[in-house]
């Protein structure tokens, strides 16, 4: 299985997407070496670069992938919910509004837990 982004080859530009994602997923070096070269990288590359988490062999894929889903199921879901929304918004956003926006998080979280 290969991963990469070929719009270059086809003379088609990035618009706005990979641009930004991708040298978030990864550093900025390597987003630009994918997108401008339309290389392909294969399962194994793609998750030395942090890409993609794991890597299966196919004949193990669904079954690995179940037991990833279901270690994670059994886990609390409005702390999962609370962890997420967190990552997602420290991605764009500095450290001191982390402090900020985390109090209201904190205390409805703690309402529904306690």
């Amino acid at each position: 299985m290969k991963i990469g982004d070929q719009r270059v080859k086809r003379a088609h530009c990035v618009m706005s997407g990979a641009s930004w994602l991708l040298p978030r997923l990864i550093d900025l070096a390597r987003a630009t070496e994918i997108i401008l070269s339309g290389r392909q990288l294969d399962a194994f590359e793609a998750e030395k670069i942090g890409l993609v988490n794991k890597v299966y062999p196919l004949s193990e894929f669904k079954t690995k992938s179940k037991e990833f889903i279901e270690s994670i199921a059994k886990l609390p879901t409005k702390c999962l919910g609370y962890n997420k929304k967190m990552l997602n918004f420290s991605q764009y956003n500095k450290l001191i509004a982390l402090y900020i926006v985390r109090i209201p998080f904190r205390i409805v979280f703690y309402i529904i837990i306690f």
